[in-house]
């Protein structure tokens, strides 16, 4: 009787092991609709970013905002984060000295959506993947907005920079 406890408990455990990979949100690839109804030669990164984000996902709550008075703003909400459907949050933070860090985590995707996001949201003949497929940036190095990806804690990471 023990011997069959055994064998039920490990094939419970392989099916929902089997069943938490099988759960993985696809994520939606912008249409062409999408940039053709975007003026993509005049969007910054963070514009396109959080275009996507409010055209294919549901917002929310509010958007919480750090305000900085120093000397590149007076007053200004310098940080800030939205979240949206399907545990996805957006982050945008330029109080840094020059330039910007957009982030997006994602809770339940395959690095292989984000990799194809990736490729479809930032396209350019102007950047290449390195070897692993996590740093998508420019081949001229004198450029740096950068498309960044990582993996934490189960999530996965999307940090898009721009350093002027």
């Amino acid at each position: 009787m023990r011997h069959y406890s055994i064998i039920f408990s490990i094939i419970v455990f392989s099916f929902s092991s089997f069943a938490q990979k099988e759960n993985k949100t696809k994520l939606i690839i912008p249409s062409d609709d999408f940039f053709k109804s975007r003026n993509t030669l005049k969007d910054t990164l963070d514009e396109l970013t959080f275009s996507y984000l409010k055209t294919y996902y549901k917002i929310k709550g509010k958007r919480h905002l750090t305000w900085y008075n120093g000397f590149r703003y007076e007053n200004w909400p310098c940080h800030w984060y939205q979240k949206f459907s399907k545990g996805i949050v957006y982050e945008y933070d330029s109080c840094i000295t020059s330039g910007f860090v957009s982030t997006i985590i994602f809770s339940n995707v395959t690095k292989n959506d984000v990799i194809l996001l990736v490729e479809s949201l930032y396209k350019s003949e102007n950047n290449e993947w390195n070897k692993e497929k996590t740093l998508y940036d420019p081949k001229q190095k004198e450029i740096r907005c950068s498309h960044e990806i990582q993996v934490k804690d189960g999530k996965i990471i999307l940090r898009n920079c721009r350093h002027c």
